[in-house]
């Protein structure tokens, strides 16, 4: 699933939620942070090694006195190892997200926290709890 179609989804939950619940207002609120989440770009540390290539490059033939020193600062960029940016991990310990503290969505209708596999406010994925 992609990212909009799984924004399609979660648009049509709340639509749903709108006219048949109007109620179940926690749930609709968790559900417009995750698209608000989908929306995002999907990784807010890490830079395009290509662009900072395309910018070396763009300079170095701009300025045809360059010296060795451009040349080697695109060599060592392209060598630098992909980075693979890590999901971020917590556990619902209580009804509350570790990493966060936020609260567990309230289930409404039955009278519950539901913990979902996500904290609705950190985007930190959930994990067992180990005993």
């Amino acid at each position: 699933m992609t990212n909009e179609e799984a924004i399609n989804f979660l648009q049509n939950r709340i639509d749903l939620i709108d006219k048949y619940y109007p109620d179940v207002k926690d749930y609709r609120e968790a559900l417009v942070m995750a698209i608000e989440a989908l929306e995002q770009e999907p990784c807010e540390d890490c830079i395009s090694r290509q662009t900072v290539l395309d910018v070396l490059k763009e300079m170095w033939n701009k300025y045809s006195d360059a010296n060795d020193a451009m040349q080697e600062s695109i060599d060592t960029i392209e060598a630098l190892p992909p980075i693979t940016p890590q999901q971020k991990t917590g556990e619902w310990i209580d009804g509350k997200c570790s990493r966060c503290g936020t609260h567990a969505p309230y289930w409404a209708m039955a009278s519950t926290y539901y913990c979902s596999d996500y904290c609705p406010n950190c985007g930190a994925k959930m994990q067992e709890v180990e005993e």
